[in-house]
């Protein structure tokens, strides 16, 4: 889009000039066995692949943006873990966390995929906010994002 004033920009590093924090990687043992207090309050959060992938309009490194604050008021973490604990009875949940260890773990060889080690990680980025707030700036990031790449990023669906 010739002229646009957000080509390309909402990506990782346009989360860490808007205040999100790096927590760290998608994986059992930041979910499981890390100390999660940093994640301990309502707020957005944002799965990011450590490369940029092309979209319709530009690269991104963005594959999900999320909030914890209209639900009941679940912590960031929560989130998180129930992303990454993939349960059937939370269809959308295991829809994305199925997809983010898919992301990491495989390759497409040529019309099938196959199980390789990738150096792909998924990295948690977060930003506190209250309860009340939360849905507002996940509509802003998904707004901003359509505006820049035509599309929402590859994990969320329009409701």
């Amino acid at each position: 889009m010739p002229g646009s004033k957000y080509i390309n920009n909402m990506n990782s590093k346009f989360l860490i000039k808007d205040g999100f924090k790096n927590f760290g990687e998608f994986s059992s043992y930041n979910i499981h066995t890390r100390d999660n207090s940093k994640l301990n309050f309502s707020g957005v959060y944002v799965f990011v692949l450590n490369k940029e992938f092309p979209r319709l309009n530009g690269k991104t490194d963005i594959l999900y943006i999320g909030q914890s604050g209209s639900r009941n008021g679940r912590q960031i973490f929560m989130r998180i873990r129930d992303y990454y604990n993939a349960y059937k009875s939370a269809p959308q949940d295991k829809r994305i966390g199925d997809s983010l260890k898919k992301v990491k773990t495989k390759i497409r060889i040529g019309r099938t995929l196959k199980n390789n080690k990738l150096d792909n990680k998924v990295l948690i980025f977060y930003k506190k906010i209250s309860q009340d707030k939360c849905k507002s700036k996940e509509s802003s990031l998904l707004k901003r994002y359509s505006q820049d790449h035509i599309e929402l990023p590859p994990l969320n669906r329009q409701q």
